[in-house]
């Protein structure tokens, strides 16, 4: 009888911290999705707290959403910055089904200008997720032998190498050196960012723009 007891206790226990732990998250979301929609209003920007994934243009062709998981994005900003327009939203990707399911979850900005011309290509850092990950590309590495720093961090992959290897001049190599840790696709005149995983808070909305911005200017 007292194990029975104290099995109940121990369930209840588990139970309560379940709640806890869900109604925080719950709150913690609901707090962001706030702060980002004031960004938005803030920027003259438009939000969007949920939609469909298949509503957007934006998001064919490219890599990062080119495999079988469930998608979803949230938390979707979209409207013109410096004359660019651009789409700033959590992305999230599950694969796998109940205990098993696995979710990975980043903020990602797709940016198109008039300025913007460009051979497709994806770019992302060599750890062991990424060189998994690019298996899908179906493409070979393109190395810069005399820029290791660059060759070392990043995994360049186009089927238009020589014009790629022309895009990627000593001012585009020495950024990405100096930037370690994004991603970046480009695919129909559009460019993709985003780092692995990093889900940005509300006051850092503004410079994670930024550095998207940034990333379209080097390549101008």
């Amino acid at each position: 009888m007292k194990w029975r007891v104290m099995d109940l206790s121990l369930v209840a226990w588990i139970a309560a911290i379940i709640i806890i732990v869900s109604l925080a998250a719950y709150r913690y979301g609901k707090m962001r999705g706030e702060g980002l929609q004031r960004f938005a209003r803030q920027r003259g920007l438009g939000f969007s707290r949920k939609a469909d994934i298949n509503a957007y243009e934006e998001f064919r062709d490219f890599l990062l959403f080119s495999d079988d998981s469930e998608k979803k994005v949230s938390n979707i900003i979209r409207g013109e910055a410096e004359g660019v327009h651009v789409m700033m939203c959590d992305y999230h990707s599950t694969t796998g089904a109940g205990q098993s399911a696995s979710t990975r979850t980043q903020t990602v900005v797709i940016m198109e200008s008039p300025r913007f011309s460009l051979p497709a290509f994806e770019m992302y850092p060599k750890d062991i997720f990424r060189r998994v990950f690019g298996i899908l590309s179906k493409k070979k590495d393109i190395d810069f032998p005399s820029r290791r720093g660059f060759t070392e961090e990043y995994a360049l992959r186009s089927e238009n190498e020589e014009t790629v290897k022309m895009v990627f001049s000593d001012t585009v190599l020495s950024f990405f050196e100096n930037h370690k840790g994004l991603t970046v696709e480009v695919k129909g005149g559009r460019l993709l960012y985003y780092r692995n995983g990093k889900l940005i808070r509300p006051e850092d909305a503004r410079s994670f723009l930024q550095e998207g911005l940034e990333i379209l200017r080097v390549f101008e």
